[in-house]
Protein backbone atom coordinates (compact mmCIF):
# COMPACT_ATOMS: atom_id res chain seq x y z
CA UNK A 1 0.00 0.00 0.00
CA UNK A 2 2.60 2.85 -1.24
CA UNK A 3 0.90 5.56 -2.78
CA UNK A 4 2.89 9.11 -4.50
CA UNK A 5 0.18 12.00 -4.13
CA UNK A 6 0.18 15.40 -5.35
CA UNK A 7 -1.95 18.43 -3.57
CA UNK A 8 -2.07 21.79 -4.58
CA UNK A 9 -3.64 24.77 -3.08
CA UNK A 10 -4.11 27.79 -4.79
CA UNK A 11 -5.66 31.62 -3.04
CA UNK A 12 -7.55 33.21 -5.74
CA UNK A 13 -7.89 36.65 -4.93
CA UNK A 14 -11.18 37.57 -7.01
CA UNK A 15 -12.85 40.66 -5.76
CA UNK A 16 -9.82 42.84 -4.90
CA UNK A 17 -8.89 45.29 -6.84
CA UNK A 18 -5.79 42.80 -8.18
CA UNK A 19 -7.51 39.48 -8.59
CA UNK A 20 -4.16 37.76 -8.73
CA UNK A 21 -3.52 34.43 -7.25
CA UNK A 22 -2.25 35.15 -3.32
CA UNK A 23 -0.91 32.53 -2.68
CA UNK A 24 -0.31 28.83 -4.07
CA UNK A 25 0.84 25.44 -2.28
CA UNK A 26 2.29 22.86 -3.84
CA UNK A 27 3.23 19.63 -1.87
CA UNK A 28 4.18 16.38 -3.30
CA UNK A 29 4.10 13.73 -0.93
CA UNK A 30 5.02 9.53 -0.76
CA UNK A 31 3.33 7.74 1.85
CA UNK A 32 1.79 4.05 3.61
CA UNK A 33 -1.85 4.03 3.67
CA UNK A 34 -3.62 0.56 5.11
CA UNK A 35 -6.98 1.05 5.39
CA UNK A 36 -9.08 -1.06 7.49
CA UNK A 37 -6.18 -2.03 9.65
CA UNK A 38 -8.94 -3.38 12.69
CA UNK A 39 -12.98 -3.58 11.80
CA UNK A 40 -15.57 -4.85 14.05
CA UNK A 41 -17.04 -7.86 12.48
CA UNK A 42 -20.76 -5.81 12.71
CA UNK A 43 -18.83 -2.39 11.02
CA UNK A 44 -19.38 -0.31 13.54
CA UNK A 45 -16.05 0.65 14.03
CA UNK A 46 -12.78 1.02 11.98
CA UNK A 47 -9.20 1.90 12.15
CA UNK A 48 -6.82 3.33 9.46
CA UNK A 49 -3.85 4.22 9.11
CA UNK A 50 -1.29 6.36 7.49
CA UNK A 51 1.96 7.72 7.30
CA UNK A 52 4.71 9.33 5.02
CA UNK A 53 6.95 11.95 3.94
CA UNK A 54 5.68 15.60 2.78
CA UNK A 55 7.06 18.68 1.31
CA UNK A 56 5.42 21.98 0.86
CA UNK A 57 6.61 24.90 -0.93
CA UNK A 58 4.98 28.05 -2.52
CA UNK A 59 7.31 28.10 -5.54
CA UNK A 60 8.31 32.29 -5.48
CA UNK A 61 11.48 32.30 -4.65
CA UNK A 62 13.84 34.95 -3.29
CA UNK A 63 12.44 36.02 0.18
CA UNK A 64 8.95 35.33 -0.77
CA UNK A 65 10.10 31.43 -0.90
CA UNK A 66 8.18 29.17 2.02
CA UNK A 67 9.67 25.39 2.10
CA UNK A 68 9.26 22.38 4.78
CA UNK A 69 9.70 18.60 4.40
CA UNK A 70 8.09 16.65 6.88
CA UNK A 71 7.20 13.44 8.23
CA UNK A 72 3.70 12.38 9.30
CA UNK A 73 2.03 9.65 11.39
CA UNK A 74 -2.27 10.11 10.81
CA UNK A 75 -4.41 7.42 12.20
CA UNK A 76 -7.97 7.41 12.06
CA UNK A 77 -10.91 6.23 13.69
CA UNK A 78 -14.47 5.62 12.09
CA UNK A 79 -17.62 4.96 14.31
CA UNK A 80 -20.80 4.03 12.30
CA UNK A 81 -21.38 1.69 9.21
CA UNK A 82 -21.49 2.83 5.92
CA UNK A 83 -24.68 4.22 4.38
CA UNK A 84 -25.73 5.74 8.11
CA UNK A 85 -24.31 8.43 10.39
CA UNK A 86 -20.50 7.96 10.62
CA UNK A 87 -18.52 9.93 13.38
CA UNK A 88 -14.34 10.18 12.60
CA UNK A 89 -11.42 11.64 14.52
CA UNK A 90 -8.47 11.64 12.30
CA UNK A 91 -5.19 13.32 13.96
CA UNK A 92 -1.92 14.22 12.43
CA UNK A 93 1.27 14.00 14.00
CA UNK A 94 4.33 15.55 12.42
CA UNK A 95 8.16 16.45 12.60
CA UNK A 96 10.28 18.66 10.86
CA UNK A 97 13.21 17.28 9.22
CA UNK A 98 13.94 20.31 6.61
CA UNK A 99 12.82 23.90 7.09
CA UNK A 100 13.38 26.99 4.18
CA UNK A 101 15.22 30.03 5.73
CA UNK A 102 12.56 32.33 5.23
CA UNK A 103 10.30 30.50 7.66
CA UNK A 104 12.22 29.07 10.61
CA UNK A 105 9.77 29.66 13.26
CA UNK A 106 7.09 27.80 11.53
CA UNK A 107 6.69 25.47 14.28
CA UNK A 108 5.81 28.45 16.50
CA UNK A 109 2.56 28.33 14.09
CA UNK A 110 1.56 25.13 12.87
CA UNK A 111 2.83 23.05 15.75
CA UNK A 112 3.53 19.51 15.26
CA UNK A 113 0.01 18.18 15.58
CA UNK A 114 -3.54 18.77 14.48
CA UNK A 115 -7.29 17.17 14.83
CA UNK A 116 -10.00 16.79 12.27
CA UNK A 117 -13.11 15.50 13.11
CA UNK A 118 -15.80 14.39 10.70
CA UNK A 119 -19.52 14.09 10.74
CA UNK A 120 -20.75 12.12 7.84
CA UNK A 121 -23.82 10.77 6.18
CA UNK A 122 -23.67 8.66 2.38
CA UNK A 123 -26.81 7.53 1.30
CA UNK A 124 -27.55 6.40 -1.96
CA UNK A 125 -26.43 9.27 -4.69
CA UNK A 126 -29.92 10.43 -5.29
CA UNK A 127 -31.01 10.84 -1.85
CA UNK A 128 -31.07 14.05 -0.01
CA UNK A 129 -28.99 12.55 2.43
CA UNK A 130 -25.70 13.28 1.88
CA UNK A 131 -24.12 15.85 3.91
CA UNK A 132 -20.48 16.40 6.01
CA UNK A 133 -19.33 18.69 8.71
CA UNK A 134 -15.53 18.66 8.75
CA UNK A 135 -13.61 20.67 11.80
CA UNK A 136 -10.10 20.98 11.71
CA UNK A 137 -8.08 21.86 14.78
CA UNK A 138 -4.24 23.45 14.73
CA UNK A 139 -2.63 25.27 17.56
CA UNK A 140 1.17 26.44 17.54
CA UNK A 141 4.49 25.35 19.49
CA UNK A 142 3.64 26.45 22.88
CA UNK A 143 -0.24 26.53 23.33
CA UNK A 144 -0.51 29.35 20.96
CA UNK A 145 -1.73 30.89 17.62
CA UNK A 146 -4.47 28.44 17.07
CA UNK A 147 -6.22 27.71 13.48
CA UNK A 148 -9.68 26.62 13.06
CA UNK A 149 -11.48 25.65 10.09
CA UNK A 150 -14.79 24.32 9.41
CA UNK A 151 -16.32 23.03 6.23
CA UNK A 152 -19.94 22.23 5.55
CA UNK A 153 -20.56 19.81 2.27
CA UNK A 154 -24.27 19.16 0.75
CA UNK A 155 -24.78 16.64 -2.29
CA UNK A 156 -28.29 17.64 -3.92
CA UNK A 157 -29.97 15.12 -5.92
CA UNK A 158 -29.46 14.68 -9.15
CA UNK A 159 -26.22 16.68 -9.47
CA UNK A 160 -22.83 15.60 -9.61
CA UNK A 161 -21.00 18.09 -7.70
CA UNK A 162 -20.98 18.48 -4.07
CA UNK A 163 -21.93 22.10 -2.53
CA UNK A 164 -19.25 23.31 0.18
CA UNK A 165 -19.19 25.97 2.15
CA UNK A 166 -15.30 26.84 4.47
CA UNK A 167 -14.60 28.82 6.99
CA UNK A 168 -11.03 29.55 9.12
CA UNK A 169 -9.83 31.71 11.92
CA UNK A 170 -6.75 31.76 13.33
CA UNK A 171 -2.62 31.49 12.07
CA UNK A 172 -1.48 29.65 9.09
CA UNK A 173 -4.51 30.00 6.61
CA UNK A 174 -1.59 30.50 3.76
CA UNK A 175 1.26 29.21 3.56
CA UNK A 176 3.02 32.60 2.99
CA UNK A 177 1.35 34.31 5.49
CA UNK A 178 2.02 31.36 7.93
CA UNK A 179 2.77 33.75 10.65
CA UNK A 180 -0.47 36.41 10.37
CA UNK A 181 -3.70 36.02 11.82
CA UNK A 182 -6.65 36.04 9.75
CA UNK A 183 -10.29 34.71 8.50
CA UNK A 184 -11.79 33.59 5.46
CA UNK A 185 -15.40 31.99 4.15
CA UNK A 186 -15.58 30.39 0.74
CA UNK A 187 -18.60 28.72 -1.23
CA UNK A 188 -17.76 26.61 -3.93
CA UNK A 189 -18.20 22.79 -5.33
CA UNK A 190 -16.06 19.90 -4.88
CA UNK A 191 -16.59 18.00 -8.08
CA UNK A 192 -15.40 14.42 -7.20
CA UNK A 193 -16.34 14.01 -3.65
CA UNK A 194 -18.97 11.37 -3.22
CA UNK A 195 -17.26 8.70 -5.79
CA UNK A 196 -18.55 5.54 -3.58
CA UNK A 197 -21.76 4.85 -2.05
CA UNK A 198 -22.19 2.01 0.09
CA UNK A 199 -23.82 -1.18 -1.47
CA UNK A 200 -27.63 -2.34 0.61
Amino acid sequence: NLYLGYTQTSYWDLISSDPSFFDTSYKPSVFVYFPGLFTREDKKFQLDLQGGAEHESNGRGGAMERSIYTAYLQPRVTFGRPGHLQFALQPRAWTYFLVGPNNPDIAQYRGYADLRAFLTLKAEPNSWANFQVEGRFRIGDGGEHPGVQIDARYKFPHFNPTFQVQYFQGYGQTFRQYNKEAHGLRVGLCLWYWPDYPSR
